[in-house]
């Protein structure tokens, strides 16, 4: 039994480590990701593509003297300049013949600089704003409950800690039954083709009685320190655990309208 306290209490920690990794990358890389993004933006509008046209045209030309502006000069300047999918349109200046090689160069280019340089492939930043908003609402949905389930706080609740810990630990498995449906696509809405996979719903229906199991039977409170949970607790955790697909619904929106050449071209 003591083995089994020690698993649950091993498994929680993961989730704590993941939410000061998160808190850091918020309050550290987040701020800088934009300051970086205006700065190259406002290099690029600098520069004018003008320039970097006639750069590349004179790649173009023939001869092995060319070969290094061919393919990797003018794919870099292309990609970091024009970003995706605009810097193919630098192929208009090359002989049907050295197109393939740059348009290789310049897909291959695309992802590699995008820690740095995030501008490059802007269809790629709600992809990743997509995964934080999920953490975040995440953290944010099972705080509320642990606060709803304890007295005092923002939210006056009348339970004690080992129910606010349960009600807390079933908002966050709620959360990853429902974003799992979520991480099907990252532009596609979650109802396209909700029931086609089968083996998806049985993964997610097995998950759900065994986290059951864990709140009802008896040794298996004891080992993750549960109590049982009334319909209202419920119906609790899963309004507020529901609200990562409606958000996540909005970004894939806001991708699909906006930014419909950068989800086509993205490679």
């Amino acid at each position: 039994m003591d083995f089994l306290v020690t698993v649950a209490t091993d498994f929680i920690g993961i989730f704590q480590k993941g939410g000061e990794v998160l808190a850091s990358l918020v309050t550290g890389i987040v701020p800088t990701l934009l300051v970086l993004m205006t700065a190259v933006y406002a290099f690029t509008a600098l520069v004018g593509e003008e320039r970097i046209d006639r750069v590349i045209a004179v790649s173009a030309r023939d001869g092995i003297q060319y070969t290094p502006l061919r393919y990797i000069v003018a794919p870099v300047l292309a990609v970091f300049f024009l970003t995706n999918p605009m810097a193919y349109t630098q192929g208009r200046w090359f002989p049907e013949k050295y197109k393939p090689a740059f348009y290789d160069a310049a897909v291959s280019y695309v992802h590699p600089p995008l820690g740095l340089f995030p501008h490059i492939n802007p269809g790629e930043i709600f992809v990743w704003l997509g995964i934080a908003t999920v953490g975040v609402v995440m953290a944010a949905g099972t705080l509320l409950i642990l606060d709803a389930s304890l007295p005092g706080g923002l939210i006056e609740g009348s339970g004690d800690l080992r129910h606010a810990q349960t009600m807390a630990f079933t908002t966050l498995v709620m959360f990853q039954l429902f974003n799992v449906f979520n991480a099907r696509s990252d532009e596609t809405s979650v109802f396209a083709g909700l029931f086609t996979n089968r083996w998806l719903w049985a993964a997610v229906a097995v998950s759900l009685v065994l986290h059951i199991a864990v709140v009802y039977v008896p040794f298996l409170q004891q080992a993750f320190s549960t109590r049982p949970l009334s319909v209202r607790d419920w119906l609790m955790c899963l309004v507020v655990a529901s609200s990562v697909l409606w958000i996540r619904e909005l970004n894939k929106a806001v991708v699909r309208v906006y930014f419909p050449r950068e989800r086509c071209n993205r490679s």
